[in-house]
C-alpha cells in the first residue's frame, strides 16, 4: 500500500520544482481547456480556490468565468471541518484563516449542495479521478452526503492540477470523496477515462 505521507511529499515537490512561467502558462491553458469542455457554460454558481504557494492558479479560470456573467464562490472554513461557500467579487480576499488561506467574508453563503460547479485543489490525482488532498478533510466532509446519497450528483467536482501530479494510483479511504473530473494543462480526465 503506496503511504499517502510520502507520495504528499514527493507529489508536492514535483509541483514546486516546476518553475513559474509553467505554472502560469499552465493556469491559462488549464482555463481554456475548461472552456471548451463546457463547464463554464453549463453550471453558473462556481466555487474556486484561492490559490497558495505552488497550486495550480485558478485566477485565469475566475477572470473568464466573470466574463461570462458566472456567479463566483470562495470557500470558507466553518464549524465542523465543513466548508460554506461565499459570493467572491474577484478581488484578494480579506483575510486569513487557520492554515493561511485567503477567505472571503462571510456574505451571502451558500451550502456546498447549492453550488453547481467546485473547483478543487490538489495534492494529486490519478486517472480514477481519485484526489490526494493536504490531508485536512475538509473537502471530504463537506461533499460527504455525495457518497451517503448516490443519485445526489451536484455539485460537481472538478479538480485542477498540473500533469506532474499524476500517480498511478492514489489511495483510498472510505471516505475519500471522487472527483467527477480532474482537468490538467495536457489532458481531461472524467471517472477514469481521457478525454
Amino acid at each position: 500500500m503506496i503511504d499517502k505521507a510520502v507520495l504528499r511529499k514527493q507529489l508536492r515537490r514535483a509541483r514546486m520544482s516546476l518553475p513559474r512561467s509553467v505554472r502560469t502558462k499552465a493556469a491559462r491553458l488549464v482555463a481554456k481547456r475548461i472552456l471548451r469542455a463546457g463547464y463554464l457554460r453549463k453550471f453558473s454558481r462556481i466555487a474556486f480556490y484561492w490559490p497558495v504557494g505552488s497550486e495550480l492558479d485558478t485566477r485565469p479560470l475566475a477572470a473568464l468565468a466573470r466574463s461570462l456573467g458566472r456567479e463566483l464562490y470562495l470557500p470558507r472554513i466553518a464549524r465542523h471541518r465543513r466548508l460554506r461557500f461565499d459570493v467572491w467579487n474577484g478581488r484578494v480576499p480579506h483575510r486569513k484563516n487557520c492554515h493561511g488561506i485567503q477567505e472571503p467574508r462571510p456574505l451571502n453563503t451558500l451550502l456546498p449542495r447549492q453550488i453547481e460547479l467546485v473547483v478543487l485543489p490538489l495534492v494529486g490525482f490519478d486517472q480514477q479521478c481519485r484526489r490526494l488532498g493536504q490531508g485536512g478533510g475538509y473537502y471530504d466532509s463537506s461533499f460527504a452526503y455525495r457518497a451517503r446519497a448516490a443519485a445526489i450528483k451536484r455539485p460537481f467536482l472538478l479538480g485542477l492540477a498540473f500533469e506532474c501530479q499524476r500517480a498511478e494510483v492514489i489511495p483510498c479511504e472510505p471516505w475519500d470523496i471522487r472527483l467527477d473530473a480532474v482537468i490538467s494543462e495536457r489532458r481531461h480526465y472524467r471517472r477514469g477515462f481521457p478525454a
